[in-house]
């Protein structure tokens, strides 16, 4: 999981850890505009092995970290 995934390190981290392609990466980011940027920009660089799952939502939300995170 990477929080913060919709801001500008967020982004780039994103990026680079579906360079390894990894099996699932969850990305949690607070506003809905940054991880719709985030989900757009991620798309357009081609299809990718990996599962994405982008989520709306706040780290101090513990249910939904608990959640994501089993």
């Amino acid at each position: 999981m990477i929080t913060g995934a919709g801001g500008s390190i967020g982004v780039v981290l994103c990026a680079r850890v579906l360079a390894f392609r990894p099996a699932k990466l969850v990305m949690l980011n607070l506003t809905e505009s940054g991880l719709a940027a985030l989900e757009q920009h991620l798309l357009a660089q081609g299809p990718s092995s990996t599962t994405m799952e982008f989520v709306l939502g706040n780290v101090l939300d513990a249910a939904l970290l608990r959640q994501w995170m089993p």
